[in-house]
């Protein structure tokens, strides 16, 4: 199944890209929660109903864990870790997080594994495929 691109082009003045084109990634559908355990319970000796419970508590864990400083690295997918964007300071004890702290947000780091020549694969894009979304009239 391949990755699904159409070429477009940069529009933004003032820019030195202005005028040239680049490749944005088409997604055809979502698969929610229980169509993935669905593909599961097919792939394996689960039933869709253990699947979720398990996707469930994955969830909750992860909260859990994030929330207590920790990263969570789930072998074969990634890892996973909280950042916080923030205004800086001048000094140290000027620094209060209700004013200065602007947003949390979760970070993710694809696993990925190394080639023989050196190169980072990441393990969920190892083998993939591009293909030009047909145009259409």
């Amino acid at each position: 199944m391949p990755i699904l691109y159409k070429i477009k082009q940069i529009t933004a003045p003032h820019t030195s890209a202005c005028g040239k084109f680049y490749a944005l990634a088409q997604h055809t559908g979502t698969w929610r929660t229980r169509d993935v355990a669905r593909i599961i319970q097919a792939n394996c000796s689960l039933k869709e109903s253990d699947v979720l419970a398990v996707i469930s508590e994955l969830v909750c864990t992860m909260k859990l864990l994030l929330q207590d400083s920790q990263r969570v690295q789930l072998d074969g997918f990634g890892t996973f870790k909280i950042a916080i964007t923030n205004e800086p300071v001048d000094r140290p004890e000027d620094f209060d997080p209700q004013r200065n702290v602007r947003s949390l947000k979760i970070i993710f780091w694809p696993e990925y594994s190394i080639c023989a020549d050196g190169h980072r694969v990441k393990v969920l894009l190892d083998g993939a495929e591009l293909v030009e979304t047909p145009k259409t009239r």
